[in-house]
């Protein structure tokens, strides 16, 4: 169960990485903001990645 649930925050995590990049792309978002929620979202991606890929089954 909690192998899944990292799995699913693994993704989401990438998946936002995504949208911020979109907004910053069609100007909806600035550079600055961008910046602070893209390291938030790649702490928590590579925290949950890690966690994911190192329990046991």
């Amino acid at each position: 169960m909690k192998k899944k649930l990292l799995q699913i925050i693994s993704v989401a995590a990438l998946l936002g990485c995504l949208l911020l990049a979109w907004l910053n792309f069609r100007g909806q978002i600035s550079t600055p903001v961008l910046k602070l929620w893209f390291l938030l979202v790649s702490l928590v991606y590579f925290v949950a990645a890690t966690s994911y890929v190192s329990r046991r089954a």
